[in-house]
């Protein structure tokens, strides 16, 4: 019986492979020969699809998105337009500056909109307040499965005591239908106001803590600037695109003044069909 391999397929059967493929495993494939390199960039130029997309309509870039961005202008290759347009082009993203709703959104007093000159954009901060409640409802989000993220950080006069020592509950929750007769579907994670200062502790000097609640995960840490990802681990799974995502995050339990928390955005970041992203946990990250 003949032995076959991967080079005697056809071009059609070997561009059925690869579109089942993730875009970090197109560019392992092409380092194995220069055919291989050859076939897999004619494929992603079949797919057309613009790497700038995302770049160009959204001003909420990360330093790492932004110093990407600059890099597209001085190099392209098919390869990496097919992979950046798979990363990024499908997420949907709001700064929590424009959200639809935090509590006295007009008195600086207790909330404010600045501009972070590493970002280049506005964020939000917490003055002062101890009603805290962002929230925002996505629109006509495509069909697929995402994760929910909301990028964040500790200020200098961070402040988040619990209430007389009382372990109020901080939501951090999102909620969607499919369609109008649907029930609705509920994700949501519960922390202790507590966990806060110890979370910030974590962050900055690496102390081990247990407490972190089951169904979410602390991601993309920057040391340098502080800012860092709450993602929701449980996916939110839309199944047409007439779909609204209510996301919420919030603390009315827990009565004592907060303050030096900052928000830069929250966003839906599809997961890929078959290659789901890793959910990194916080103690596996930071150890």
């Amino acid at each position: 019986m003949e032995s076959s391999t991967i080079g005697t397929l056809n071009e059609d059967d070997l561009f059925h492979m690869f579109g089942f493929l993730h875009p970090n495993d197109l560019f392992a494939f092409a380092l194995t020969c220069q055919e291989m390199k050859g076939n897999i960039y004619k494929f992603c130029e079949t797919k057309k699809l613009k790497n700038h997309e995302f770049f160009e309509r959204t001003h909420y870039l990360s330093p790492k998105e932004i110093k990407l961005k600059n890099q597209l202008t001085t190099f392209e290759s098919p390869l990496l337009s097919y992979k950046l347009a798979k990363l990024y082009n499908d997420r949907v993203r709001i700064s929590c500056a424009d959200v639809d709703f935090f509590p006295h959104y007009d008195n600086p007093s207790y909330f404010s909109k600045e501009q972070d000159t590493l970002l280049e954009h506005d964020v939000l901060r917490l003055t002062s307040f101890f009603w805290l409640e962002i929230k925002h409802t996505f629109k006509n989000v495509n069909p697929g499965r995402y994760k929910y993220i909301m990028r964040m950080k500790f200020g200098e006069n961070f402040r988040w005591p619990s209430y007389y020592g009382d372990d109020k509950l901080v939501k951090f929750r999102t909620s969607w239908k499919n369609n109008k007769d649907s029930p609705t579907c509920d994700n949501e994670v519960r922390f202790k106001s507590g966990d806060w200062a110890k979370i910030k502790k974590y962050l900055d000097d690496g102390e081990v803590f247990d407490g972190f609640p089951v169904g979410c995960s602390f991601q993309n840490h920057d040391k340098a600037s502080g800012w860092f990802d709450l993602v929701m681990d449980e996916p939110i799974v839309l199944k047409s695109n007439t779909n609204k995502v209510f996301s919420q995050f919030l603390d009315v339990e827990n009565k004592s003044w907060k303050s030096g928390i900052i928000w830069d955005y929250i966003e839906l970041n599809p997961f890929y069909a078959g290659h789901e992203e890793e959910s990194t946990g916080i103690k596996k990250q930071f150890n």
